[in-house]
């Protein structure tokens, strides 16, 4: 199982805390191999990288990652050539 966190706002230090601490126990279990992370912003996503660190799970050792919504979205319409060739933007509009 790999879990799969979408943080587009900040959650408080104490719930963010909790829900880290959570993913490094699975993965001490064996219950996860890990946790990914998209972020809405890059100071959302420095924040859950310094707490996870914290926390005990690690992006060196594979046991968090850590992405931009922005960078999901892009590559995902990247990886969809018909969408690419639609002039679909990442809005969600298409070009006149």
């Amino acid at each position: 199982m790999l879990p799969m966190e979408v943080e587009l706002t900040e959650k408080s230090s104490p719930r963010l805390a909790a829900v880290l601490k959570l993913h490094r126990e699975w993965v001490l279990a064996g219950k996860s191999a890990g946790v990914i992370y998209v972020c809405g912003s890059e100071d959302i996503a420095r924040r859950v990288t310094a707490d996870g660190e914290q926390a005990g799970l690690s992006l060196k050792r594979g046991t968090m990652r850590v992405e931009l919504l922005e960078t999901i979205q892009r590559q995902a319409v990247e990886a969809c050539p018909h969408l690419v060739a639609t002039g679909w933007h990442l809005n969600g509009t298409v070009a006149a």
